[in-house]
């Protein structure tokens, strides 16, 4: 009921209708992607967030606030909910933490990703799996600081992998087509690379078309 609440003060269900202003700068900035289906037909998605103190800088320096970046969120959960990515209407998300510690969560960046959290709340059946890879040996101190932002529901999903068996653990539910390469895929993680990921294209040519319609 809640997150019924929560769709209709947020008008979710026509955000695809507005325009995604910052979703280029978003897309330059934070590395994320759609790099296809699971074996199951999931949707997986990859992010790195060892910089995450770095790229929030430089987000808020170009302007976006934690309340976009949380729009930005929802809109792409929209997309591909609405759009019928998968069919079993479920995500497997590739979190990749090398060089994150526990200096990288500051009160600035807890600050502008309360927002996100917030709206990732309102998606509960949609996760499927979160893998947090090449988690550093000091990540123990680290995970105290993430596990306090991350929804209880949310947290029983994730699986910190071991850096030993993640190769072999993630082979067994995803393709290497869809993997990147440093997880014994194919895909180059590279944000050039992620940008021509054939959902990531696909993606940005409906944005595009939204910014040509409002200027027009």
């Amino acid at each position: 009921r809640s997150a019924l609440k929560w769709r209709v003060a947020f008008r979710a269900d026509s955000i695809l209708e507005r325009p995604l202003r910052q979703y280029f700068d978003m897309k330059r900035i934070f590395p994320h992607a759609w790099l296809g289906l699971s074996k199951e037909g999931h949707l997986v998605t990859y992010e790195y967030a060892g910089k995450v103190k770095s790229n929030i800088k430089e987000i808020i320096a170009a302007g976006i606030t934690g309340d976009d970046f949380a729009y930005h969120n929802v809109f792409l959960n929209e997309y591909w909910i609405q759009k019928r990515i998968t069919k079993t209407g479920c995500l497997i998300k590739l979190v990749d933490v090398q060089g994150m510690n526990v200096f990288s969560f500051s009160k600035e960046v807890l600050r502008f990703l309360g927002p996100v959290n917030v709206t990732l709340q309102n998606y509960p059946e949609t996760l499927s799996k979160i893998y947090f890879l090449n988690a550093p040996s000091t990540f123990r101190l680290v995970w105290r600081v993430v596990a306090s932002i991350i929804p209880k529901k949310t947290l029983e999903k994730i699986v910190v992998t071991n850096p030993s068996t993640a190769q072999e653990e993630l082979l067994s539910v995803i393709d290497k087509g869809v993997l990147p390469k440093q997880f014994g895929g194919k895909i180059d993680t590279s944000i050039p690379c992620l940008m021509e990921l054939p959902l990531e294209r696909q993606l940005a040519e409906f944005v595009n078309s939204k910014l040509n319609t409002i200027a027009a």
